[in-house]
């Protein structure tokens, strides 16, 4: 095995102190020319951890980053990445920052993370714009996203695993995992939902589907309930680039230091037809949340949400609760509770 590569890195600082205007730039490149003689199953090799094709061939990596200010006020943020190791992937983000407010465009993460039925958890690319003020926030988005959404609930086997997922490649960061309890009498009704963090209750091979846990997932509780493993994640199985597309948006008032409100919609269809075809047959859902602090130490948070697959012949809208209360007094006694409940 032969390993030949080239590499080279720049970096650059643009600067007008008159204008106020300071940015640097930092760039890598590398090419790698890879020869491989295998003697056996060249197959086999090439697929495992530390296997080259058979033959020539080569790999390209590149990276810049910029960071830096704009007309004094302004912050610049941003990065692009090539790499084409395994399959070609590029990925970037700009972000223009003014003090909380900033509009980025290119590859995100999530949006609206401080909701809990319209999170929207999905990695995407599109644009952002967030306004705030001390009391106003305004935030919409508008992006594509690779994949469709799959859900399966894999029955635990008393092991750590791994669980195998059916429809591969998984989209790298788009899964969900939660454990979930159902009741022994009626499997419709969950019990308890105890949501799963990435790398540290459980690790995901995105291209081969394999989930493995931290700790053995039981088959049931101690009282013979039902113990059910849900994933819910974006599959490329039947894609080859963007397929879906989203946007939605959120506005949050907060008039006083111990009250808020705010109103978040979001909305996904099909990218695949035209845009009025797959806009018609869009889901969506839209929410209703407030957060109320009782004391310094006692703060109480509420959402209200309607969901609604518009492709569905009953376009019967399905609804869901959500409140906790949670607080904290002295160092030794915490509180917390919480109400759940999803039609859908």
């Amino acid at each position: 095995l032969l390993l030949l590569s080239a590499s080279r890195a720049e970096s650059y600082l643009l600067k007008d102190e008159k204008r106020g205007t300071s940015v640097s730039i930092f760039g890598l490149g590398m090419v790698r020319l890879n020869h491989a003689t295998v003697n056996g199953d060249a197959v086999e090799f090439e697929e495992s951890d530390d296997g080259y094709a058979d033959g020539f061939d080569t790999s390209q990596f590149a990276s810049f980053t910029a960071n830096g200010t704009l007309f004094h006020d302004y912050a610049i943020d941003g990065f692009l990445r090539y790499d084409d190791e395994d399959d070609p992937d590029l990925s970037f983000l700009l972000k223009f920052m003014r003090d909380e407010s900033y509009l980025a465009v290119g590859d995100q993460m999530g949006m609206f993370t401080e909701n809990y039925f319209t999170r929207y958890a999905n990695p995407f690319r599109g644009a952002t714009l967030h306004l705030e003020s001390d009391t106003l926030g305004v935030t919409t988005f508008a992006a594509v996203a690779r994949g469709s959404v799959e859900k399966e609930e894999l029955t635990p086997n008393g092991t750590s695993g791994p669980y195998l997922l059916a429809h591969l490649p998984v989209v790298s960061g788009s899964e969900r995992i939660t454990i979930e309890v159902r009741n022994r009498n009626d499997d419709k009704q969950t019990i308890e939902r105890r949501p799963q963090e990435r790398n540290a209750d459980y690790t995901i091979d995105y291209d081969t589907g394999e989930i493995t846990f931290a700790e053995p997932v039981d088959r049931e509780t101690f009282h013979g309930d039902p113990v059910v493993i849900v994933a819910i994640y974006r599959s490329e199985e039947d894609a080859n680039g963007f397929d879906s597309a989203s946007g939605g948006g959120r506005v949050s008032v907060s008039p006083t230091d111990w009250a808020g409100i705010g109103a978040t919609y979001v909305t996904e269809f099909s990218s695949k037809t035209s845009f009025s075809d797959g806009f018609d047959a869009r889901q969506q859902i839209y929410s209703v949340d407030g957060a109320l602090r009782l004391t310094d130490a006692l703060k109480l948070t509420t959402e209200y949400a309607v969901s609604q697959d518009m492709q569905n012949a009953q376009n019967d809208p399905h609804q869901a609760w959500r409140a906790t209360l949670a607080g904290k007094f002295g160092e030794r006694v915490d509180l917390s509770g919480w109400y759940h409940r999803a039609e859908r």
